[in-house]
């Protein structure tokens, strides 16, 4: 289809429809490196908030871990007794076996 539009060209037609696909090719090649630098650019740039970002949540949680320290070594806080806050409660063994019926 391409070639018989082509055939159907002048020969000044032909000439300016080459020098047209062939400055296409050129801008793009000229282009390439400017978008692939433009592109390093942007992903160095995307990174280097990131870096930050994260540098600044790490602090956050630092000082919050580092206040929750403080808190439980403080004298306001009380740690309660192991069995005091243990929920178990061994009840006396009943002697039932599998021939009464109950596990």
């Amino acid at each position: 289809m391409y070639r018989a539009q082509f055939t159907q060209l002048t020969g000044i037609q032909r000439f300016i429809a080459a020098l047209v696909a062939a400055s296409m090719l050129f801008v793009g090649l000229l282009a390439l490196p400017v978008l692939l630098a433009a592109g390093a650019i942007a992903l160095l740039g995307m990174m280097i908030a990131g870096r930050i970002a994260l540098a600044r949540i790490k602090r956050r949680y630092a000082a919050k871990t580092e206040q929750t320290v403080n808190w439980e070594v403080s004298s306001d806080y009380e740690a309660p007794d192991f069995m005091a806050k243990d929920s178990f409660k061994p009840r006396p063994h009943v002697g039932q076996t599998y021939e009464n019926g109950q596990y």
